[in-house]
């Protein structure tokens, strides 16, 4: 943000979470982020959920910056907070403005390229079959 706030930039993990792409379907949006985070290869593998994956490796891997025990992730995000608030605006400014471009280069487009992909595969029999499993039974 250009008031230099820090929005989303860090993220924290249970140690007792697993986190998984439930679906293994490509999501219409967000994986610019995800390939800053993680390298192309590792995004696409942790995009078809094959594998899920707990806090540690999430952490190990760059997906997450932080875990944190289960209780502990408000003090910890105080902590952080607390640490961020110690360094001048502009610096946090001028270091988000620097590594944007750096982060989610192209991610606009990348994102429509998604979007569209998520769409047509939206259409297919095996996606159909998926969404039924999260449809409301009557």
């Amino acid at each position: 943000m250009s008031d230099g706030t820090v929005p989303q930039d860090l993220h924290a993990l249970l140690t007792n979470t697993t986190q998984a792409t439930p679906n293994g379907w490509l999501p219409p949006w967000g994986l610019t982020a995800l390939v800053a985070r993680t390298g192309p290869i590792r995004a696409r593998r942790l995009t078809w959920g094959a594998m899920p994956i707990d806090g540690i490796e999430a952490a190990r891997i760059g997906l997450v910056d932080d875990v944190v025990e289960p209780g502990k992730a408000l003090a910890h995000a105080i902590v952080v907070a607390e640490g961020l608030a110690a360094v001048p605006r502009e610096a946090l400014a001028s270091t988000k403005r620097f590594y944007e471009p750096l982060i989610m280069a192209d991610a606009e487009r990348l994102d429509e390229v998604a979007s569209r992909e998520f769409a047509s595969n939206c259409e297919s029999p095996s996606s159909i079959r998926t969404f039924e499993r999260f449809m409301v039974k009557a």
